[in-house]
C-alpha cells in the first residue's frame, strides 16, 4: 500500500455515465492522467451467480483478482477494489442474463505523494500533522506497507470521541481551528462517504451506516490512554478510515516521515501536500 491522501474512491457506474460512452483511448487517458479506471465484468451466459473468491487473490506478486461463476462459467475480475461484492451490490444467488453488467465500478485513485523522510530526524511529529508510518510496526497488523493518518494524541494523553464528533484530549475538546484540523472539522455537515466532518465513534458510525470503524470507541464515554513512546492517529475520512479507533496507538518509531508533495493524479490538488 502506498501512502495516499483521500484514499481510493469507488462508485457504481450507471448507464449513460461518460465513462461508459468514451472509447478505449479516452479511457486509457483517464487512467494514466486522472487516476480513474473502469472495473467492468459482464455475464457470459445466463444463470445464477456464485462467488468463488470473497477476498482478492494475489497473482504474480503485483496483480490481484477475484472470481465468480454464472451458470457454471468462470469469470475473473482483475485488480478489484476492496469490498468488491458489497460495492458492486451483488451476492451469491443473484440471477443475470447473458451480456448483463455484473460489476460496473469507477475507481478513482487517491493522491500519491512524495514523503519527507528527514524532518523527524530533527524534531518530533506534532499534533495536527499528517504522518506516514510503517503498517508492519502496528501491533494489530493492518494490511499494506505504509499508512498515512493525522496525528491526534500524544503519549500519556487520554482520548474520547463524543457523539458531537469532536475528540476530547484529557477531557478538553480539541479546537477545530487548531492547525491541521481546521479544513475538515466542519461538523455541521452530515457524516457520509467522502464528507469530512469530524471523527466518529461507534454509535455515530452505526447511525450513519459506516459499520464497525471504531471498535475501541463504541460510545462517547469510551476512552483510550496513549502509551509512552506512542502516538494516536486518525484518518480524515472518518466514515471509511481504518485507524487508531480500531487498532490503538502506534509506536513513535514507526513514523517514517510526512507528506510533502502530491505528484499524481494530475488534478487541481497537484502540488504541495496539505498540512
Amino acid at each position: 500500500m502506498e501512502p495516499t491522501f483521500l484514499g481510493t474512491q469507488v462508485h457504481r457506474v450507471e448507464p449513460g455515465e461518460p465513462l461508459l460512452e468514451v472509447g478505449p483511448l479516452e479511457r486509457l487517458y483517464e487512467r494514466v492522467f486522472s487516476g480513474v479506471r473502469l472495473v467492468r465484468s459482464r455475464a457470459k451466459v445466463s444463470g445464477a451467480l456464485v462467488i468463488r473468491d470473497r477476498n482478492p487473490v494475489s497473482a504474480f506478486g503485483v496483480l490481484s483478482y477475484q472470481r465468480y461463476t454464472i451458470g457454471g462459467v468462470a469469470h475473473t475480475v482483475w485488480s478489484p477494489p476492496d469490498n468488491l461484492w458489497a460495492r458492486a451490490g451483488v451476492q451469491t444467488g443473484d440471477s443475470f442474463s447473458s451480456g448483463d453488467d455484473v460489476i460496473c465500478l469507477s475507481v478513482q485513485a487517491g493522491d500519491r505523494i512524495l514523503v519527507n523522510r528527514l524532518v523527524y530526524h530533527f524534531r518530533p511529529a506534532r499534533r495536527g500533522e499528517s504522518v506516514v508510518f510503517s503498517a508492519h510496526a502496528v501491533e494489530a497488523q493492518p494490511t499494506g506497507d505504509y499508512y498515512l493518518k493525522r496525528l491526534v494524541g500524544l503519549e500519556g494523553e487520554t482520548l474520547t470521541i463524543g457523539d458531537d464528533r469532536i475528540v476530547r484530549i484529557d477531557h478538553q475538546p480539541m479546537p477545530s481551528t487548531e492547525r491541521g484540523f481546521e479544513w475538515f472539522m466542519n461538523i455541521s455537515e452530515i457524516p457520509a462517504a467522502g464528507v469530512y466532518s469530524g471523527y466518529l465513534n461507534g454509535t455515530i458510525a452505526t447511525r450513519y451506516g459506516a459499520g464497525a470503524v471504531a471498535p475501541l470507541f463504541p460510545r462517547s464515554d469510551s476512552s483510550f490512554e496513549v502509551r509512552d513512546a506512542h502516538v494516536f492517529v486518525l484518518g480524515d475520512n472518518s466514515m471509511r478510515s481504518l485507524d487508531s479507533r480500531s487498532w490503538g496507538d502506534i509506536p513513535e518509531r514507526a513514523i517514517v516521515g510526512r507528506p510533502s508533495y502530491i505528484f499524481w493524479p494530475f488534478s487541481d490538488r497537484l502540488g504541495q501536500a496539505p498540512y
